[in-house]
Order: structure tokens, then C-alpha cells, then sequence
């Protein structure tokens, strides 16, 4: 089968997305199908699965992801597919990616990524709202919606109604745990070595709540006398976010007992 996957970026900082894409893209190619993936130029630290041919196209910075070379690159790619895979919801590529899948005749599949749930909808809602009226090619078009579990599922239906839909939960990778290297973390951050880590691992974002990881190690750490507990908090956030958290551990105390890692690569997690 021949397979084409759109995406806004494949940048690492993307989180969740990117890196689901990569497995997804990886394991297919592995079963012998042609893989092809378009994205944007967008964002820096690219994640770039094996096997499948990958194309990008220029942007400049933009909330949409616009780029005029979307529309004439689906125009060539699509014919030469099977079906269309696209990730996320509310960019420029996702909507051309459906409208030319229609004009083509191709199925296409949309996986919203969390995008359609209560909670995402409620961020901007009106915005989101007329996006999904006007644009309606998105959700009109797709053959079906891919959802990575049961809760996103029932979460989407104010959106999706009745639309067919399918639950295929993310892998994991089981070459990144068998060649990880158990010393890259320690190295990265040698000063941790010897703690007892309480782990948040995946981006600083508001919709998960790491607010409530600060608070609960708050909550802990106070009978810990020897200091051995310590936070790490592993993901990227906007500057926004990140100072807001910085001020809350400084708030109750927890200064030198939270660590904020950054977006860590594949042997550090």
C-alpha cells in the first residue's frame, strides 16, 4: 500500500504528534508499504522516520502553517497514493491534505491528536467552532477519524457525532528501550545521580496539568530530611508557560529540589 501522511512539522518540540508519526510511518515501511510524508519546514530539531520519503515544504512563520507549496505538492503526491493519513487538526497542510484526498478520490484519514476533545475545543472555542463550519472539508471528507483511545473517542463525540471512527492505540518502540544506554540521563544531568526522581515526562502544556505534579511533590517533599526526592520535569514549554512554573516551585519552596530537563532525545527518556 502506498501511504501518504501529512503533518504541520515534523519538529521535535511538536511532541506527541511528531514522535507518534515517526513509529507509525517506521513500523509501516517495515511491512513493506511505500511511506511518503509532507510536512512544513517549520521548527528546528526534525524527527525524520527511516524508510519513507519525506518532503517539505517552505513556510514562513505563521499560525496556520500556510505555504504556498502545499496545494501543488498534495497535487502530485496524492495521486500516487492509496490513502491519506493526516495528524492534528487545525493547520493549513491538514485541510488541503483533505480536499485534495476529495478531489482525488483518495481516502482520508484524520488523527486529531487530542485536538477535538471538551477540553481542546473549550481553548478559543468560537474560533474553533467557525473553523470547523467553514473548513468543513476536514471533517466531511474523512473516511474515518483515528483516535488513540476509548476516552479520546467518547471525549471528540460532541464533535465527531456519529462519524465512523476507530481506536488504534500509539506503540512503543521496543528498539529504543533495548539499545538505551541506562548512564545517558545521569550524564546529562550529573548532579541528580543518587536521587529518588518523581518523573513528569512529555510537553509543558496546561492541557496536562503539570501544575499538579509541582503541588503534589510539594505535599512530599516536606518529610523527606535528606533532600533525596527531586523533581524532573522533561518537556519543552512556551516561555510563557515555563516562567509560570519556575514561579510556582519558587512559591512553595521547592528551590534545587525541581529540575526542568527540556525536551530530551530518545537515550536520555
Amino acid at each position: 500500500m502506498r501511504i501518504l501522511h501529512v503533518i504541520r512539522d515534523l519538529a521535535r518540540g511538536t511532541g506527541g504528534p511528531v514522535n507518534a508519526l515517526k513509529g507509525l510511518a517506521e513500523a509501516q515501511a517495515a511491512l513493506g508499504h511505500e511511506v511518503s510524508i509532507l510536512a512544513t519546514d517549520a521548527g528546528e530539531d526534525k524527527v525524520i522516520p527511516a524508510k519513507a520519503d519525506v518532503h517539505f515544504a517552505s513556510t514562513r512563520r505563521n499560525g496556520w502553517f500556510w505555504s504556498p507549496e502545499i496545494r501543488p505538492m498534495l497535487d502530485r503526491l496524492v495521486p500516487a497514493c492509496d490513502i491519506v493519513h493526516a495528524h492534528m487538526v487545525w493547520d493549513y497542510p491538514i485541510w488541503e491534505a483533505a480536499r485534495q484526498a476529495y478531489r482525488h478520490g483518495r481516502p482520508f484519514i484524520l488523527r486529531p491528536c487530542g485536538n477535538l476533545e471538551s477540553w481542546s475545543m473549550s481553548q478559543k472555542r468560537l474560533k474553533k467552532v467557525i473553523y470547523l463550519r467553514v473548513l468543513s472539508s476536514v471533517m466531511q471528507s474523512a473516511s474515518a477519524i483515528h483516535f488513540t483511545s476509548e476516552a479520546e473517542r467518547a471525549d471528540s463525540v460532541a464533535v465527531t457525532g456519529d462519524k465512523s471512527s476507530m481506536v488504534i492505540p500509539l506503540g512503543v518502540l521496543p528498539q529504543i528501550l533495548t539499545r538505551a544506554d541506562p548512564g545517558a540521563f545521569a550524564r546529562r544531568l550529573p548532579g541528580l545521580e543518587g536521587k529518588q526522581i518523581v518523573l513528569f515526562l512529555g510537553r509543558l502544556h496546561a492541557k496536562k496539568q503539570p501544575e499538579l505534579v509541582i503541588d503534589a511533590f510539594a505535599a512530599i517533599a516536606g518529610d523527606d530530611h535528606d533532600r533525596r526526592r527531586h523533581l524532573v520535569l522533561a518537556g519543552p514549554a512556551d516561555d510563557a508557560y515555563s516562567a509560570a512554573l519556575h514561579m510556582r516551585v519558587e512559591r512553595l519552596g521547592l528551590a534545587g529540589r525541581v529540575t526542568f530537563s527540556g525536551l530530551l532525545g530518545d537515550e536520555a527518556v
